[in-house]
């Protein structure tokens, strides 16, 4: 409804204005014979459509003589020219958000920090960039007045953060689009006139440590106590969720090992058990796991910016018995001055 439509003379002369009714139709009465135009402009907020040509007492006549404009229509006395028409689309939009993702479930979940600023692309579905925007404070970005199409959306890698669960959104409740993971892209995203796809969101992760350490445990607490010492030079291994050896270090002069950048999932720590000394123990820390082999600490869960600490291993040192045998004249056990050892 209320869009202009003109009325112009074979010369192109304005000859008359209207605006369509609540229906969207429009009407000249009162027309001489002539041959006429009708030209409309493109209502805000909508995309220019195909126009169509009518007809004059059921015959076709006229053509397009430009965009939004229908030519060529000649009347002669007491002719009705009908369905004149000009058809517009409504716009689509693809929106999503840039977060956290903290437990790295691949939703963004209530509690997890939306990341500002963050670039993202619109491609077509030959891969070039149509149009690129950012992330707002709350993490949201949109792309508006699209045409139908098919589109995939790609986000740059936000600094600091390990590429997450990207995740393909909806329109109209069904869920249309596949997210590459890992990637940063999701694609196949066909969008009809009208459509709003939402919710096409990039999981992002932090990464975490493991730290802990290696000592001489006198008493067999599997606490370091002051009087106890560090092993330094003592190999540590980190193994990945399959078992794959993902690095190795050796404690430092204070005993202590580190892995970091470690992304979220679940590892092992395996202590080669040092030279001299018998197997103490092995303690699960902050994070939690199974320390119930020796020299092992299994199922650790690295969540998303988590640093666990203390997962300790406990030596103990060995310890030693002497004596002597001696020849003992006097029979008092001790070891006199002029008896001898055998």
């Amino acid at each position: 409804a209320d869009v202009v439509v003109r009325l112009l003379d074979a010369a192109g002369a304005a000859l008359a204005e209207t605006r369509t009714d609540a229906q969207g139709n429009y009407r000249f009465d009162g027309l001489l014979p002539g041959t006429y135009t009708v030209a409309e402009q493109t209502p805000g907020g909508l995309i220019d459509g195909p126009d169509r040509g009518g007809t004059v007492d059921g015959r076709p006549m006229g053509a397009m003589a430009g965009n939004d404009t229908i030519g060529g229509i000649r009347l002669t006395s007491g002719q009705a020219a009908v369905d004149y028409d000009f058809c517009e689309h409504a716009p689509a939009s693809l929106s999503g958000a840039v977060y956290h993702d903290r437990n790295n479930n691949g939703r963004y979940d209530l509690g997890e920090e939306p990341l500002a600023g963050i670039t993202v692309r619109l491609l077509d579905r030959t891969g070039q960039v149509l149009a690129t925007t950012q992330t707002d404070q709350d993490g949201n970005y949109e792309f508006r007045d699209l045409r139908a199409g098919q589109y995939a959306v790609a986000e740059s890698q936000p600094a600091g953060y390990l590429d997450g669960l990207d995740a393909a959104g909806t329109v109209a409740g069904t869920t249309v689009g596949t997210a590459v993971n890992p990637g940063d892209e999701i694609r196949g995203i066909g969008l009809h006139w009208g459509d709003a796809g939402q919710r096409y969101d990039f999981g992002e992760l932090l990464s975490g440590s493991i730290q802990g350490l290696v000592f001489s445990d006198l008493d067999r607490d599997c606490r370091l106590d002051p009087e106890e010492q560090p092993l330094a030079g003592v190999t540590v291994e980190l193994r990945d969720g399959s078992g794959r050896v993902a690095a190795s270090t050796q404690t430092d002069s204070q005993g202590k090992y580190r892995f970091a950048d470690l992304a979220p999932g679940s590892y092992t720590v395996w202590e080669q058990q040092p030279a001299g000394y018998f197997q103490g123990g092995q303690r699960a820390g902050s994070g939690g796991g199974d320390a119930s082999l020796e020299d092992t600490i299994s199922a650790i869960a690295v969540g998303s910016g988590r640093h666990l600490t203390d997962y300790d291993f406990c030596e103990v040192p060995p310890s030693s018995l002497t004596g002597r045998v001696h020849l003992d004249p006097n029979q008092n056990c001790l070891f006199d001055a002029g008896e001898q050892p055998l």
